[in-house]
């Protein structure tokens, strides 16, 4: 497990940095990492799940390693959220007052409850209905 979180941790980490400090519009870019964190495989219609997640809630109780890797992917992701609503408040697509803090914590928890929710099997009805809602609330 710990050798395969370290290669997500470089690989699909990466990635998800990149888009969030990518030019996109800020609403898009938190979309498509909402919409990322539930995609279905299409060939059998299951959800595709999250390593990270899973690792951290099926292994990372048991693993000190595992344990400090997955805390360190989450302070990572937290950031790269925090550099995208920075760079949101600089271009004026977030109000100037807004906290990139509160606005990073609120991402993820929102990407956690949407990974627990494709651990859980939740309909795709459900997840869109969170997944709108959550960019609903953003400060746009």
């Amino acid at each position: 497990y710990l050798a395969c979180l370290q290669k997500y941790n470089a690989t699909y980490i990466a990635a998800l940095e990149s888009l969030l400090i990518s030019e996109l519009p800020f609403k898009e870019k938190i979309q498509k990492v909402f919409e990322g964190t539930a995609k279905k495989v299409s060939a059998t219609d299951d959800y595709e799940g999250c390593f990270f997640f899973n690792s951290s809630v099926d292994s990372g109780i048991h693993d000190a390693a595992i344990s400090t890797l997955t805390a360190a992917i989450q302070l990572r992701l937290e950031k790269a959220f925090c550099t995208a609503a920075d760079q949101a408040r600089e271009s004026k697509q977030l109000p100037i007052e807004s906290d990139s803090v509160q606005i990073a914590q609120y991402l993820m928890m929102i990407t956690t409850g949407l990974r627990a929710m494709v651990k859980g099997n939740a309909s795709v009805a459900e997840i869109d209905h969170i997944i709108h809602s959550a960019l609903k609330f953003l400060p746009f």
